[in-house]
């Protein structure tokens, strides 16, 4: 955009500028953009898509990635699988997709008690919550485990996180009293998002998301850092669950020393 001062038009005040021409336009999405740079929020909150946490080293990963993949298909929930970073053996392997990502310097473990493989899961969702800021719309993150019922499309509440149900729900152990969405507790003043394995996010709470472990690190396992006083969680309605059948790439809780 191009900046004239009004001294430049004549009889014009010489401290006032206007805006003499403008070479922003919207681009397909409604983004507004100068050389190629969005420069003001969509604010749409359509679902851009749904990605799906896999270690592809994972034989148990890729076999429930394939059904959860499956799961959006038949519901005619776009899709897609989501590499994910591997703390299995003994170093975390970033995914190649990532290889080279700048922001994979950003962020440091401040629970040092935290095995690979929760960092590991961690870093996976951060990958997406990164991913939600670069599209500037919603997107649906599923762990692998997960298994669409319902297609969900619309973020319905902005700057917040949407839980999409869990195997409680499914099995009638559990009742929501929606949009109050169901949360986990370690003690009475730390409530956090129910295992974290099917939600959405908007581009404003995926921000916050981001600040908040630059600011204090990967403090805790995934779940528990979505803490229910940092952002706002709801629910809707029933759209996933989660059944891994005892089949997990998270280590049991052996803390690594190192």
């Amino acid at each position: 955009m191009r900046l004239l001062w009004e001294q430049e038009v004549q009889g014009s005040n010489p401290c006032t500028p206007t805006i003499f021409e403008s070479i922003l336009s919207p681009d397909e999405l409604g983004h507004w953009t100068t050389n190629n740079m969005k420069l003001y929020h969509s604010y749409n909150l359509d679902i851009a898509n749904t990605y799906i946490i896999y270690v592809p080293a994972s034989d148990v990963s890729v076999s429930m990635a394939t059904r959860c993949l499956q799961s959006c298909m038949k519901i005619k929930q776009k899709a897609e699988l989501w590499e994910g970073f591997d703390g299995r053996g003994n170093d975390i392997v970033p995914p190649e997709h990532l290889i080279g990502q700048s922001w994979l310097e950003w962020f440091r473990v401040t629970d040092h008690r935290l095995s690979r493989t929760e960092v590991a899961c961690a870093l996976s969702h951060i990958s997406l919550w990164i991913k939600c800021i670069e599209l500037d719309q919603p997107i649906v993150i599923l762990e692998h485990d997960a298994i669409m019922v319902k297609p969900y499309t619309h973020h319905d509440i902005y700057n917040a996180i949407s839980y999409l149900g869990c195997i409680e729900q499914y099995t009638g152990q559990y009742n929501t009293n929606y949009p109050e969405a169901q949360k986990s507790s370690i003690n009475k003043n730390w409530h956090f998002i129910h295992r974290a394995h099917a939600y959405s996010i908007d581009p404003a709470v995926a921000r916050k998301m981001v600040i908040n472990v630059l600011d204090r690190g990967i403090f805790e396992s995934l779940d528990i850092m979505i803490k229910s006083d940092d952002y706002a969680l709801y629910q809707m309605g029933f759209y996933a669950y989660e059944k891994n059948e005892g089949q997990t790439t998270i280590f049991s809780r052996k803390k690594d020393e190192d």
